[in-house]
């Protein structure tokens, strides 16, 4: 699992600082808090960045509701909406954006973690929250986020990083799937058909009723067996002409 990469958009230094130096000691990777729009487009442009906190209020040409609108259109990742400002104006033009959790100065350390997890949880559900929401869902644990080409999986008190190229295959457990990469493997609390459902990728495809694989990695078939390294897959009549399909467009 890799690190999730936070850029930090406010234009009052000591708050941005603070925010950092927070969230860098629950292990997450900051950058440094650029103080504009302008700054955090370029920023944007030239990072891969997995969530982004913002103030409404930025000084300049572009405020916080419009730089989140482009960063929606352009990059399409978790927005979390940092203000001191709860006029009924404000909230409508944020909600209208659709950010993904908001942040309220001043904060709490456990407010600020909090604002990160339904961050995820929201974007993965695809939800608008209620501007007063400071909690947590019930089932938040465990939770998951797809994003384009990553799955952010919740591990202890943050969130992580998996890129889906770097999935060889997700094998089901019942009513769990556990993904395996290179040096690791990680146990969901999800079915397989979900988890294959949810990930925006085209190289992965179901081969078993138990085993989802990913094409990119395959190193050779023989019969219909599939081999991935040191370990082989069987391929299940149910499933076989649509990998056989799949395996000749490539």
């Amino acid at each position: 699992m890799e690190t999730i990469r936070i850029l930090i958009v406010e234009d009052e230094l000591l708050i941005a600082m603070d925010i950092q130096q927070r969230l860098r000691a629950r292990g997450y990777e900051v950058l440094d808090p650029v103080p504009s729009a302008l700054d955090a487009i370029q920023c944007l442009s030239q990072t891969e960045i997995d969530l982004c906190i913002l103030d409404i209020n930025l000084q300049g040409s572009l405020d916080g509701v419009s730089l989140a609108s482009q960063i929606k259109e352009k990059w399409d990742i978790p927005i979390i909406f940092l203000t001191t400002y709860d006029d009924d104006l404000t909230i409508q033009r944020a909600t209208q954006v659709g950010p993904s959790a908001y942040l309220i100065k001043p904060f709490k350390e456990r407010e600020l973690a909090v604002s990160i997890e339904l961050a995820f949880i929201n974007y993965a559900q695809k939800k608008v929250p209620d501007f007063h929401s400071r909690e947590l869902p019930a089932d938040s644990t465990g939770s998951l986020a797809f994003l384009k080409d990553r799955v952010f999986l919740r591990s202890k008190e943050k969130y992580e990083r998996v890129r889906c190229e770097d999935i060889l295959w997700a094998e089901a457990q019942s009513n769990y799937t556990e993904i395996h990469t290179e040096d690791s493997t990680l146990v969901l609390a999800i079915t397989l058909m979900s988890f294959h459902e949810k990930l925006n990728a085209s190289c992965f495809v179901r081969i078993h009723r138990s085993f989802l694989i990913n094409l990119d990695h395959i190193e050779s078939i023989l019969g219909n067996t599939v081999f991935i390294g040191d370990k082989s897959f069987p391929v299940s009549k149910s499933f076989r002409k649509d990998f056989f399909d799949r395996v000749k467009l490539i």
